[in-house]
């Protein structure tokens, strides 16, 4: 498979139109961490749609896990770590009960 194909081998055209907007030719290398970061941040839509077309398209399934995982990692963070906005059902009784518990606390009057 060359560089610019997707995973049956065919050119994709957006794909080498994407990747045709820096390369090693077009960026002076001066400073070689300058230059690959702009390689990559270059060309990040490239290879973005690249791992999306393996994780669709590959005829290998471990190939299609590895990137849909990456892909989902990305977007939702780590499995390890609770996704942004997620309620905790638990969390939630506990700290209402808390309050609650602290609202009766804080109102009742002393009977003495």
């Amino acid at each position: 498979m060359t560089d610019n194909a997707n995973v049956n081998g065919d050119f994709d055209p957006e794909l080498l139109a994407l990747m045709g907007e820096a390369t090693t030719d077009t960026i002076p290398l001066l400073d070689p961490v300058e230059a690959a970061a702009t390689l990559f941040r270059t060309n990040a839509r490239a290879a973005a749609q690249q791992i999306v077309d393996i994780s669709l398209y590959s005829q290998n399934e471990r190939l299609k896990l590895d990137a849909s995982k990456y892909i989902t990692e990305r977007v939702l963070g780590p499995v390890s770590q609770p996704l942004q906005g997620a309620k905790n059902p638990i969390r939630e009784t506990i700290e209402g009960l808390i309050s609650e518990a602290e609202y009766f606390a804080n109102t009742q009057t002393s009977g003495e």
